[in-house]
């Protein structure tokens, strides 16, 4: 057998921090749960988008939740408005350090935001993170058939559609519903911001 060379496994357990133009993005701590959010989860519809089963949880049960992620395999990101620090919406993203693997799920809850491109502006944040701070291989989004304003987030940004799960997941209403997996891998990434940045420079 050869040895495999280039993949990455450098850990990624430290708090998750970085920035886009409009949000800013951070590790959530217990201290982080309020009510404005369990809302958000104890709506069946969002949570089977975000692709959790959660259903009622009180302040006090939402904050052993944000505790049993370890930020490193596991990391529940908050999403946050500047410049005044409002949580809007969350990241769960699982991580599989020895092949380099994100798999990733967004949520924006605050339906104040919806329609406005802030996922797809998250979404760019996190992928970017993803690769040059993670040092990570592949990410991965993997929304439900019938998550429509995550799809087009993923066809947004023209993550690859990788394949189909048949009535992979059960939604609120007990329907079986296909699940997607969309991704990107680091080569395209770096080949896509080398483009972007060429385009972008200016001429002599």
């Amino acid at each position: 057998m050869g040895t495999r060379t280039g993949t990455s496994h450098t850990s990624a357990k430290r708090p998750a921090n970085f920035e886009s133009d409009r949000l800013s993005f951070r590790s959530l701590k217990p201290s982080d749960a309020g009510p404005s959010w369990t809302d958000w989860l104890n709506n069946p519809a969002i949570a089977d988008g975000l692709g959790v089963a959660m259903r009622q949880l009180n302040v006090s049960e939402l904050s052993g939740y944000i505790a049993s992620f370890d930020q490193d395999r596991r990391n529940l990101i908050g999403i946050f408005e500047k410049p005044n620090g409002k949580l809007i919406g969350l990241f769960m993203v699982e991580i599989d350090r020895r092949h380099g693997n994100a798999n990733c799920h967004i949520l924006i809850g605050e339906k104040r935001f919806w329609g406005r491109r802030v996922a797809y502006e998250a979404g760019e944040a996190l992928v970017h993170h993803c690769f040059r701070q993670w040092k990570l291989e592949k990410v991965m989004f993997c929304p439900l058939a019938d998550n429509a304003p995550a799809i087009a987030v993923c066809l947004a940004h023209n993550l690859h559609l990788e394949g189909i799960l048949s009535e992979h997941r059960s939604a609120a209403s007990g329907k079986r519903v296909d699940q997607l997996l969309f991704a990107i891998l680091r080569s395209d990434y770096e080949q896509r911001l080398a483009a972007r940045n060429k385009e972008s420079a200016p001429t002599s």
